[in-house]
């Protein structure tokens, strides 16, 4: 999934934000996500994830998107609408 629509979806449908976005000078963007949680028994705390993003990378795969997903409680999420076809060469 084209992660700039992933970032975007995230905050919509689960309220994952970017808190933090760090651009390294060899170009790769790590964005810092950040979710709250506010159910027993971790209520209230913040939960983080740090999204690396190499240079010229712009998809993340669906097991990524699942890891991201589990770490922010929200495993129940099937991300098969989610995903796009890769472009073919």
């Amino acid at each position: 999934m084209n992660i700039d629509r992933l970032l975007a979806r995230l905050h919509k449908e689960t309220g994952v934000i970017v808190a933090e976005e760090r651009r390294l000078p060899d170009g790769t963007i790590i964005y810092i996500l950040v979710a709250h949680l506010g159910f027993f028994p971790l209520a209230p705390r913040p939960i983080w994830y740090a999204l690396v993003r190499e240079p010229a990378q712009d998809r993340l795969e669906a097991e990524e998107i699942e890891a991201l997903l589990r770490r922010f409680w929200h495993a129940e999420i099937d991300i098969s609408s989610w995903l796009e076809p890769l472009p073919v060469n």
